[in-house]
């Protein structure tokens, strides 16, 4: 077992792993740059949280209704 744990291929693996890692945090912070650069008006802002207070609730209901099923 030690000697899998502490095999080159593991190692390289793990750095491949690393890389790919950033990659991607890389890129989500490039996205969300993007995303500063657009400024959502105030009616924006409000209809999404009223888009996401409706999910949560139907969210909510359907939990409720699960539990009632058990």
């Amino acid at each position: 077992m030690r000697r899998m744990v502490s095999s080159p291929k593991i190692d390289e693996a793990f750095q491949r792993f690393d890389l790919l890692e950033r990659r991607v945090d890389l890129a989500e912070g490039r996205v969300e740059a993007y995303d500063l650069g657009k400024a959502k008006t105030l009616d924006e802002e409000i209809a999404e949280l009223k888009t996401s207070d409706a999910i949560d609730a139907e969210l909510e209901a359907m939990k409720r209704k699960l539990a009632g099923n058990k």
